[in-house]
């Protein structure tokens, strides 16, 4: 029975003359012809079928009435920098396993198979084709030359992904399937919800074919398990809630491949033909960055992080190219973003860090900041960890310059402020009163930072008894700005913002 997807291509294409040209070609052309130029023949094996498991056409786990068969394929295990490809199981392809589908992915070349189709084996369930790692694919341009093995790969990395990370280890239901394509021309990879699809870019000048990169794989598959939690900002949101969709993409990949660096391979500028200039800028995509420079600095981070970034002369066309635009807001905001889950993890471990970040992740909105993020976090900690971790959260997140919140609300606090202090007046030109509650007489500081987190001076406070202070602190000494007023006793810290004028 045709689906509703192979309907609405007929309407749109089924009555289209087909031309000799490639890309005009229905998807069963574009199938027929591949297979004529296809030159990598499978050894032979015996296919295993699998009984499947009930399935109706409601259940968000498709296709489970169907036999299920495991299939050989090759794939790279991270990606071209491994010594070769290696030879593995796709688990319960569909049917007779001669189409890349499973329960959680659909895999297929957007040039040789077309839209919503599965590619083929080439005989019986097998799949294992052989890799194309040129510099320059020839796929671009020559429909013929257009490597089998990519759907495969980006199929074998979406399935375990979804499998060993999603369900097995963070408990997550996975009740979509996600469309996969290959062979898209460009650079990059991108995401699409709540179509639950997933695109590859061949690469051009100088990036390199995104579905042979199992991180670039894993990063673009958890913006869609996001999205199905109920967070997937658009281009509508603020930089700061897509920051968060970034750093959460970077994190998870890393935690799961248990590599902080994201599409090193991908982005690494290659010798190219008719190029010059420098091989790679010092910065890629990473979860280990300088603190001191990878800083959030209360909402003034330094406007000079780049990553991932080579410009070079193409002597061919006369331009300047770029490897990677990746130096906008919520691409640099989301690394330090993720370098502080990083960091988390470090200390933490990752069967603790990677609960915290997925609960967040349930609790976030699309009006979700930082200051709210750091909140859900804490939330997470108090609910599934009996706020055992509060002090190295607040810690973590204060040392990439993230604004803290002052009470973590549950049905009732769930957390007391440190010293419940308040300052007066606000904005204020010459003094200002101080006003907080202590349960000790120990000495206590109270420091005043600039937006750039630089600490500007502090003053020592040692109360006379327990219970309510009052102080008074001169402004003179300082010039018109805003000003974060931290208060800090033992691995207590509260900080409240305030203007000073002249």
């Amino acid at each position: 029975m045709m689906n509703f997807k192979n309907i609405i291509w007929l309407l749109f294409f089924g009555t289209g003359v087909i031309t000799a040209g490639a890309q005009n070609l229905c998807p069963i052309e574009w199938v027929n012809q591949i297979a004529q130029f296809e030159d990598t023949t499978p050894i032979a094996f015996v296919r295993t079928v699998q009984p499947g498991l009930p399935y109706s056409t409601t259940n968000p786990v498709y296709f489970r009435s169907q036999l299920q068969t495991d299939a050989l394929a090759n794939v790279f295990r991270h990606d071209p920098r491994d010594p070769s490809f290696v030879e593995v199981v796709l688990p319960g392809l569909i049917g007779d396993g001669t189409r890349l589908e499973g329960t959680y992915v659909r895999a297929g070349s957007e040039r040789l198979d077309g839209f919503f189709e599965a590619a083929s084996s080439a005989d019986g369930a097998d799949f294992r084709f052989l890799p194309d790692t040129t510099v320059a694919l020839p796929c671009n341009t020559v429909i013929s030359e257009c490597s089998r093995f990519d759907a495969v790969n980006a199929y074998y990395h979406v399935d375990q992904f979804a499998r060993k990370f999603w369900v097995e280890q963070l408990g997550v239901n996975i009740d979509f399937q996600v469309d996969v394509k290959v062979h898209v021309g460009g650079d990059g990879a991108f995401a699409t919800a709540p179509e639950n699809v997933l695109k590859f870019r061949l690469g051009d000048i100088f990036m390199k074919n995104a579905a042979l990169s199992d991180d670039i794989i894993y990063h673009e598959y958890a913006h869609l398990v996001a999205a199905r939690l109920g967070f997937f900002p658009t281009s509508i949101q603020s930089d700061q809630t897509r920051a968060l969709s970034e750093g959460y993409a970077d994190y998870f990949t890393a935690t799961y491949t248990n590599d902080p660096q994201i599409g090193e391979w991908v982005v690494t500028c290659p010798d190219r033909q008719n190029c010059v200039g420098p091989a790679n800028d010092k910065e890629l995509r990473s979860l280990v960055l300088d603190s001191d420079i990878w800083n959030w600095k209360f909402g003034f981070p330094s406007s000079d992080l780049e990553y991932g970034f080579c410009l070079r002369y193409h002597t061919g066309d006369g331009k300047c190219k770029a490897s990677y635009n990746n130096f906008a807001n919520r691409y640099v905001w989301g690394m330090i973003w993720s370098a502080a889950w990083w960091d988390l993890r470090i200390q933490l471990g990752p069967q603790i860090v990677d609960q915290l970040a997925l609960k967040a992740v349930q609790n976030h909105t699309l009006e979700t900041d930082f200051t709210d993020a750091v909140e859900h976090i804490l939330w997470a900690d108090q609910v599934f960890f009996s706020g055992q971790y509060n002090a190295v959260i607040r810690d973590t997140f204060r040392s990439r310059g993230f604004v803290l919140p002052l009470v973590q609300a549950l049905d009732t606090p769930a957390e007391i402020p440190a010293f419940n202090f308040s300052i007066w007046p606000n904005p204020t030109s010459h003094t200002v009163e101080v006003k907080f509650d202590t349960q000790t007489t120990s000495t206590l500081t109270i420091a005043w930072y600039d937006l750039l987190g630089r600490e500007i001076k502090n003053q020592k406070i040692t109360p006379d008894h327990i219970g309510t202070q009052q102080v008074t602190l001169s402004t003179e000494s300082l010039p018109s700005g805003v000003y974060m007023l931290t208060m800090e006793v033992g691995n207590k810290r509260e900080s409240r913002q305030l203007t000073v004028i002249r």
